[in-house]
């Protein structure tokens, strides 16, 4: 039996608000700096495919056309303006290039806006985040709008707090956005429609939700912003060459902290034909690289009293503790989380350098007698390597207290 339908009821049964008109939006994420679609990416492929395919199912209704389709570039605000701003129009226009089959609209109908640095969703987030401390500060530093609101953030405790928002909030800005306005018939103009055909079109159209889910990146280092961020390593692979070792990091500044390794053996270990009796002091400078997944450069001083062979005939041994060997030199490292969200991590590194060495030569025997006295030798390679087990105690303040 046929019965009289509008076409409102359709969009009612869709759960549509409006009769007059309506939109769907569909969100693209990408990589930092990156205008390529990733399909993997927050489920881009699967969303964008699923737009398409219920576009055009409401193209194919009666009564409903397209009155307007507008693209939107967004960025987050880790670039410079001007990148941001050729960033943005980019992101657009591939996205255009890649779906305008799918779109089937002509482009001199579409709006291309470019929003660039989308402070006001970045507002709206960081105030919503739970998981940053000082949110109400950032966001009246962001709201504001006053010129350098990035420095004003990496200001705010210690930097700590942007590198939450770098880290949670700024992948929810770096989108594009496909808003499609449909026309429909008004509400006087009634449609002659078959309930089955009626039915058949309502199960089609079912529209994904706009989804604003957090894309987030891997920590640059959370330690090393915090205040008094503190760390406590053991090198596993001085302990299996039998020499034990402990090392302690602070963090002195955002992306800056002290490193201090300490090597001290008392008695003869005899492992791996390698043999070590001293004690090696390497403090080190260290800088964690923003934006990277915890890289770190540093640079630094060694100084060592040692007693030691290879396992060859020959013991080395400085020439007292008035003369040690000491120099200093460059390095570089990793470091990553083990668990997310505990303070146990792990840390892989080697650095090389120069050092003037001052020892004597003795027969590699118990009281063995000396081969040479007073020899002299300007060292310079590898002089560090570490796979290094910390546990990070990150003791930031907390939203409220002064």
């Amino acid at each position: 039996m046929k019965r009289i339908l509008t076409i409102l009821t359709i969009f009612i049964g869709c759960g549509i608000a409006s009769a007059q008109e309506f939109e769907e939006t569909l969100v693209v994420y990408y990589r930092a700096g990156s205008a390529w679609f990733l399909p993997q990416l927050n489920d881009n492929g699967v969303r964008t495919t699923e737009f398409f395919k219920n576009l055009d199912n409401l193209r194919s209704m009666p009564g409903v056309t397209i009155s307007s389709v507008e693209l939107i570039g967004s960025c987050s605000p880790d670039g410079t303006q001007e990148y941001n701003d050729f960033l943005g129009n980019r992101r657009t226009m591939l996205f255009y290039e890649r779906f305008s089959k799918e779109l089937n609209y002509p482009i001199n109908k579409i709006t291309f806006r470019n929003m660039s640095e989308d402070w006001e969703t970045i507002a709206r987030c960081t105030a919503q985040d739970r998981d940053i401390a000082l949110r109400r500060e950032a966001v009246r530093i962001i709201n504001s709008g006053e010129p350098g609101i990035i420095e004003r953030l990496q200001a705010l405790d210690y930097g700590n707090t942007y590198q939450k928002i770098f880290d949670n909030i700024f992948p929810e800005v770096r989108t594009t956005t496909l808003r499609v306005t449909f026309d429909v018939v008004d509400r006087d103009k009634e449609v002659v429609v078959e309930e089955e055909v009626v039915e058949e079109e309502i199960d089609k159209i079912s529209f994904p939700p706009v989804v604003r889910k957090k894309v987030r990146t891997p920590r640059v280092r959370e330690a090393s912003s915090g205040q008094m961020a503190f760390n406590l390593k053991l090198n596993a692979a001085g302990w299996l060459l039998g020499v034990p070792n402990v090392a302690m990091e602070c963090s002195v500044a955002p992306n800056l902290s002290i490193n201090l390794p300490i090597y001290y053996s008392g008695v003869n270990m005899n492992l791996y034909t390698f043999d070590f009796k001293g004690l090696i002091l390497q403090p080190e400078l260290r800088f964690y690289v923003p934006n990277t997944y915890g890289f770190y450069v540093g640079a630094h001083a060694g100084i060592a009293w040692y007693n030691c062979h290879r396992g060859g005939d020959y013991r080395y041994q400085n020439s007292g503790w008035d003369r040690p060997t000491y120099g200093g030199g460059l390095n570089i490292g990793y470091q990553l989380p083990l668990k997310k969200g505990s303070g146990w991590k792990v840390e892989f590194g080697f650095g090389a350098g120069i050092y003037d060495a001052k020892y004597d030569i003795f027969y590699n025997e118990e009281n063995g007698p000396y081969v040479a006295r007073d020899q002299y030798t300007l060292y310079y390679g590898f002089d560090q390597g570490h796979i290094s087990f910390l546990y990070s105690f990150d003791f930031r303040r907390k939203e409220g207290r002064r």
